[in-house]
């Protein structure tokens, strides 16, 4: 069975904050895939709003 999670963030107004949570979430998502029970770990930014942020986990195993 896989395990999927969503989350929705918004970063604050400041472009620097955008820019600095966007770093940091792809950092994330290339040390997170690297995980031997992690199958994706996603990171989609909003074309529309440019703060939003959403991020797909899937996992092999709950826990």
């Amino acid at each position: 069975m896989v395990y999927t999670i969503t989350v929705h963030l918004y970063a604050n107004s400041d472009p620097a904050s955008v820019d600095k949570l966007k770093a940091k979430l792809t950092e994330a998502s290339r040390v997170y895939s690297k995980d031997k029970e992690t199958l994706d770990w996603f990171v989609m930014q909003s074309t529309q709003d440019p703060r939003s942020f959403t991020i797909v986990e899937r996992y092999e195993n709950e826990g």
